[in-house]
């Protein structure tokens, strides 16, 4: 039996994370497992991926994109509406997400579970790749909770939390453990074939030729699009300008990272949210602190 399993997010909510967890849960229960993430646009708020593969015991030997998933795990509700993460799910696969209520209603069997709201109450932020990683494992019967919680450790260990942070995520894991039902058993999965896809809609690889030249460089060659993309759709922290407190020291003007302030004739700074990804390096260096963080998703 195996389960495949595709997990969706943004940069800075652990996706990467998340998928070494289910993995390293699966592999303490004594399956076959392995993780991988989506290489390439590792900045904070942009769209990620990451692959997740279970057996109980026969070998894995597929690797790369999982394009035709047993369960879908979102990170980041947003994901449903901006990024299309529904393709080639199989149909009568699971969608497991953080989010409060399930709206709108999936044509698939799902699991809703508040998962930002549990971390900013347990770990004072809003780092989901723990709770998220929870979800999975029970909604899916993947492990138990003792091997979810040895697996949690390992993985925060190993990218350097403190210990009292590691048992925070523990903590936050067990909660989301123990606050969703089991709806799609491992035991009962079997292997998905491209003919039990979800066919609304469709990703494909697009390939970028290479080209190369006396250089000792790659360049893209393919049409631009910069402009086109909205790079404010990856934000997942808004900042404000409080300008009864801002001096017009154009300070945030010179360290914003992606040109995303403008200035205007008398140094009066604006933010462009089309394309403010929230990396909140403006308000760091503030000297006044005029700038202020908001956690809401842009619309």
């Amino acid at each position: 039996m195996k389960i495949r399993i595709r997990l969706h997010g943004r940069g800075g909510q652990g996706v990467k994370t998340a998928g070494r967890i289910i993995s390293t849960a699966c592999f303490l229960e004594g399956h076959c497992a392995e993780d991988s993430p989506m290489y390439g646009p590792e900045r904070r708020g942009a769209p990620v991926l990451s692959f997740v593969r279970v057996s109980d015991g026969e070998p894995l030997e597929e690797r790369g994109y999982i394009e035709h998933p047993d369960a879908l795990v979102l990170l980041d509700s947003s994901s449903v509406s901006r990024s299309s993460p529904f393709y080639g799910l199989r149909t009568d696969g699971l969608v497991i997400i953080n989010a409060p209520l399930l709206a709108p209603k999936f044509a698939f069997p799902s699991v809703a579970f508040d998962v930002s709201s549990a971390a900013l109450r347990v770990l004072k932020k809003d780092s989901v790749s723990a709770g998220a990683a929870a979800l999975a494992c029970k909604a899916l019967g993947l492990t138990s909770i003792e091997s979810l919680s040895e697996a949690v450790r390992m993985e925060m260990n190993e990218i350097g939390l403190r210990p009292e942070l590691i048992e925070r995520n523990v903590e936050l894991a067990r909660e989301c453990f123990s606050s969703v039902p089991t709806v799609k058993s491992f035991v009962h999965a079997h292997d998905p074939s491209p003919t039990d896809s979800n066919d609304e809609s469709s990703e494909k690889l697009v390939e970028i030729p290479q080209m190369v030249g006396l250089q000792p460089i790659a360049a893209i060659i393919a049409t631009g699009n910069s402009r086109l993309n909205e790079t404010g759709l990856w934000r997942l922290t808004t900042p404000r300008i409080d300008y009864s407190k801002c001096t017009k020291c154009i300070v945030c003007f010179v360290y914003c990272p992606d040109s995303c302030i403008t200035l205007e004739p008398d140094l009066t700074p604006h933010i462009q949210y089309e394309n403010c990804k929230g990396c909140m390096i403006c308000a760091t260096e503030c000297p006044l602190h005029a700038i202020s963080e908001e956690r809401a998703v842009p619309a």
